[in-house]
């Protein structure tokens, strides 16, 4: 406990706990105290230092990335492992280097249209709208949990170039590619089962009421 009248400038007495016993040592207290003396003999106030430190530790968990990290751990039990990977890989090379240090209630819509841009400009349009998205999703879970935000991930949607139909550009979200072989690796299995027994179904195609042709053949009724 130290007393702030040690000190002339405090014009009222000033208790500062460092917790209960056996929460913290003995050995912790002290040295917390003498901390707490030596600030007071350079002239600062030890409980204004201790509110500067939880509000910096509160500032930390308002970061993206921070927050990320939380809404990532919350999805992870309806995520495959795959998915999982690719969407952490996605958020660290192309969404934290310039938006997770920073709050996000700090966060503006061109901010993070500038962001966008630049995946954009050096990656298929597909990925670009996918960290859009987990991003969207990641100022919404911190919503959710109280924190004072919004989503400017959300609003910078209309803004984006539009996908271009027809045909396709090189997709590099691997996500996007699964879902373009996904038919394919169908095909494959289809072409192997047919490989596999179609002489042992061919004969029975004969007995069918549609000729091998195509047409329907009318059945003479049996007497």
């Amino acid at each position: 406990m130290i007393m702030a009248h040690e000190i002339s400038f405090w014009r009222k007495e000033k208790l500062l706990s460092f917790g209960a016993y056996p929460e913290v040592t003995l050995a912790a207290a002290r040295e917390a105290r003498d901390q707490a003396r030596a600030e007071i003999r350079a002239g600062r106030d030890p409980s204004l230092t201790r509110r500067q430190r939880q509000a910096e530790a509160k500032r930390i968990d308002k970061q993206l990335r921070h927050v990320g990290e939380k809404w990532m751990e919350a999805q992870s039990a309806r995520w495959t492992t795959r998915h999982a990977e690719d969407v952490r890989t996605s958020l660290e090379r192309l969404a934290w280097p310039d938006l997770g240090h920073i709050d996000l209630d700090d966060i503006t819509p061109p901010m993070v249209l500038e962001t966008i841009k630049k995946i954009e400009a050096g990656r298929a349009k597909e990925t670009a709208r996918r960290v859009r998205q987990r991003l969207s999703a990641i100022f919404l879970f911190g919503m959710a949990h109280g924190l004072d935000t919004h989503d400017p991930a959300s609003v910078i949607k209309g803004a984006l170039a539009p996908l271009k139909k027809g045909r396709q550009s090189v997709l590099i979200d691997l996500d996007a590619l699964r879902q373009l072989f996904r038919p394919i690796r169908l095909i494959i299995q289809i072409t192997r089962f047919h490989q596999k027994f179609g002489q042992t179904i061919r004969p029975t195609l004969h007995h069918h009421p549609y000729s091998p042709e195509g047409r329907y053949q009318k059945q003479s009724p049996k007497i």
